[in-house]
């Protein structure tokens, strides 16, 4: 007896050759489609009146669900043992195995029996292809092919690309003849991959020429599908190894990876490995295909039924609503729609909308026209194919009034540098105020009935005009009020100030410079620390300036604001910095004679100068003295000559001298003259 055997999800044949004549063996499914409805939980017969005819006894069979099989949700239901045929299914690839002698009419009768349910009490609708087959073989029908193929997971000869196409090439199956599985098109791709679930070989190669990959057996001999790494059919390599990639120069065959292989890459990709690949591999065998041969017997040893799993709508349909404002259009969410639901929304026992379910989210609109101001209670009916009837869900949508507009909003005028005010004389109480400025918001306060003030920090307001708003909200909805406030600003705007003389000699007067001005306005200018008023000037509508008076000034940094006034109100424009430097004080002579008074050339406040350099010169223009960093202690000039004289003596003449004094800043130099007497 020959034994098809599931081991896990691995379908293995151990060995077989199929020589039986098959024009007399028929399987004849009825016409039409079984409905499942998932809801009642009850198996359904997949075919009541489904026929088998045989010449013989048979041995074994398959029912195997294949277009839209769900891994662990679609079941195939089957008594254990009828006539001694025991059947064993597999919730992971869909494939109920029927093993065991029996005879035509009893093997009708056990696919009769075989019923189809779903694990899911809500699974997704759709048809199940669910094909009964004689034989051993995993019945399909690949690539829109109007007669089944068959499909087997041969475990042997994966060492040898060369012997499993011969051994495959070998063997037949009803009448068919066999051959290394040829997978031309993405469906029948995944059905190998789900039903065998193994790393095996498949019938191409590209050993006649490096990198022309074309089928080498089959109906499909002698096409190239892949050439020059382009896909000319149908091709699945992986690409996450950059496949067909010819490692090692002898890479000629090709496989399919499987499930509970995935060292190589995902299930279902192909991969080229070594015609020999040797003990390591992961090749277990080879898949072989049957059908669509030329001299292939016409019969009908499989045929398939329709199962159509049909739901009922969610009797918990999650109906989600919305608050809008008075005016404004509604909307209900049907969340998780489900397909080939139709759902309706009504109001007042009127539909007023429907929609089809998609699998997702679906979104009703609900026209302002429909709703009034509070609650309106909506009926969502829904219905399909498997229930006629009605299943009813309500939705709520609030609707809320806007707030009352007519308030009497009131503001006043204000100086610079001072908080301004807002007062709302009438407010709502169920209603929030928010009241913004220039578009900033400043303020949020519940409505009490009565009044309510804002007090609007003077770093949101501007100088002149300020625009206010007051938006009164109620629930969400947010209006504007009519009588909004305008905060008049009595002031200016930011002068942009200059001055000259920032770096004045101590005792002079400095100068301040507005660069604009307003017409007949009074700015003063005030010095920083004190309040003391320096000096005054009136606006004329450009630019003035300003004498400050050296008595307002010290030497150093002389900070000064300047203040416009109008009015009542005194408003701080801008400031402004005058620089105040010392100047060096030089006496007109000394007298170094030893008497011990006035013994040498002293410079006062040359040390505010400590990059200077002093030079003395005789009448005849000879440098007498030079001197660096002056400062009247180490460095400084007591009427003599830095070169002795032809006697020794270094004590200049008594007369006039002449010098030049840098005092090594932007200060200019300073030259002179001097008299040294005795």
């Amino acid at each position: 007896m020959n034994r098809f055997a599931i081991f896990g999800v691995f379908v293995v044949i151990f060995s077989q050759t199929f020589s039986m004549l098959s024009a007399q063996n028929t399987v004849s499914a009825s016409s039409g489609e079984t409905i499942y409805v998932s809801d009642t939980g009850t198996p359904v017969v997949v075919d009541a009146t489904i026929n088998v005819t045989a010449s013989a006894t048979i041995e074994n069979a398959m029912v195997v669900i294949g277009s839209g099989f769900v891994a662990l949700e679609d079941i195939l239901e089957y008594p254990t043992v009828l006539y001694g045929v025991v059947g064993e299914y597999d919730s992971s690839t869909g494939i109920l195995s029927l093993s065991g002698s029996a005879t035509a009419a009893q093997y009708r009768e056990i696919f009769r029996s075989i019923r189809y349910k779903n694990a899911n009490t809500h699974p997704a609708p759709g048809h199940r292809r669910i094909t009964f087959s004689l034989g051993e073989a995993l019945p399909f029908y690949p690539c829109g092919a109007t007669e089944p193929h068959f499909y087997q997971l041969i475990h042997e000869h994966g060492n040898d690309w060369t012997i499993a196409k011969a051994d495959a090439e070998s063997r037949t199956y009803y009448g068919y003849s066999g051959y290394l599985a040829t997978i031309i098109c993405e469906d029948e791709n995944t059905f190998i991959t789900q039903k065998l679930d193994a790393s095996a070989f498949i019938g191409a190669s590209d050993a006649g020429k490096e990198d022309t990959w074309e089928w080498m057996c089959g109906p499909e001999i002698g096409t190239i599908f892949w050439k020059d790494n382009v896909t000319q059919t149908y091709a699945n390599w992986n690409p996450s190894t950059s496949e067909p990639n010819n490692t090692g120069g002898a890479e000629h065959c090709a496989c399919i990876y499987g499930l509970t292989h995935p060292t190589w890459g995902s299930a279902g990709l192909w991969n080229d490995v070594r015609i020999q690949p040797g003990a390591n591999d992961l090749i277990v065998g080879y898949v072989l295909e049957y059908g669509g041969l030329p001299d292939d017997p016409v019969q009908s040893i499989a045929d398939e039924k329709l199962v159509m799993v049909e739901t009922y709508p969610l009797l918990n349909l999650d109906v989600s609503g919305s608050t809008v404002c008075e005016g404004s259009d509604a909307f209900l969410t049907v969340e998780n729609s489900e397909i080939g639901v139709q759902y309706i929304v009504y109001q007042n026992l009127m539909p007023i909308d429907t929609l089809f379910g998609t699998g997702a989210d679906i979104l009703f609109n609900v026209q302002a026209s429909s709703l009034s101001v509070g609650t309106n209670t909506l009926r969502i009916e829904a219905s399909n194919s498997a229930y006629s009837g009605i299943l009813s869900q309500n939705g709520i949508v609030n609707i809320i009034a806007y707030p009352f507009d007519n308030l009497n909003v009131i503001s006043e005028a204000i100086c610079s540098e001072t908080d301004g005010l807002i007062v709302i004389s009438d407010s709502e109480s169920d209603v929030v105020y928010q009241a913004h400025i220039n578009e900033n918001i400043v303020g949020e306060q519940n409505g009490n009935g009565s009044s309510l003030q804002f007090t609007i920090s003077e770093s949101f307001l501007n100088n002149g005009d300020n625009t206010a708003e007051i938006y009164a909200r109620r629930g969400d909805c947010s209006v504007i009020l009519q009588d909004t406030a305008n905060v008049r600003v009595n002031g200016f705007e930011l002068l942009q100030i200059a001055s000259e003389g920032s770096q004045i000699q101590a005792g002079t007067d400095g100068t301040i410079i507005l660069t604009e001005s307003e017409p007949d306005v009074l700015y003063l200018i005030q010095k920083t620390d004190t309040d003391t008023i320096a000096s005054t000037v009136t606006g004329i509508g450009a630019q003035i300036s300003t004498t400050v008076s050296a008595e307002y000034l010290h030497v150093g940094e002389n900070y000064f604001d300047i203040y416009a006034v109008n009015g009542m109100c005194k408003i701080n424009v801008g400031s402004e910095i005058i620089q105040v430097k010392d100047v060096i004080v030089i006496p007109g002579g000394f007298s170094p004679n030893g008497n011990g008074v006035n013994e040498q050339w002293t410079l006062q406040n040359i040390g505010n100068f400590p990059d200077n350099t002093v030079q003395v010169f005789n009448r005849w223009g000879i440098l007498v003295f030079e001197g660096k960093a002056y400062d009247n202690q180490t460095v400084v000039w007591k009427g003599e000559c830095q070169n002795q004289f032809d006697n020794g003596s270094s004590q200049l003449p008594e007369g006039t001298f002449f010098y030049v004094i840098n005092p090594g800043d932007s200060s200019a130099v300073i030259k002179g003259n001097v008299y040294v007497k005795y």
